[in-house]
């Protein structure tokens, strides 16, 4: 709900946004898709949790700093980052 609050803000509309869907919409099945939970993939998952958390570390601490960034419902995404 604020996320919607705060994207009505920023686009300035005059009515409000209906509620989002919260089911996943993409249900395409590609051949060369991966599990990457399977321990063939150990390697790589390590290599791209890794590389999440510094991505997190860096929109938190200095992305979101700029008054150029626009956050709707800023509060949540932190939670989500950390």
């Amino acid at each position: 709900r604020n996320f919607r609050l705060d994207l009505e803000r920023f686009l300035r509309l005059k009515s409000p946004l209906e509620p989002f869907p919260n089911e996943n919409s993409n249900r395409v099945k590609h051949d060369d898709t991966i599990d990457i939970c399977d321990p063939l993939f150990n390697d790589l998952r390590k290599l791209l949790t890794k590389q999440g958390k510094n991505t997190a570390r860096w929109i938190r601490d200095e992305l979101l700093k700029s008054e150029d960034i626009f956050v709707g419902g800023r509060n949540h995404f932190i939670r989500l980052l950390d």
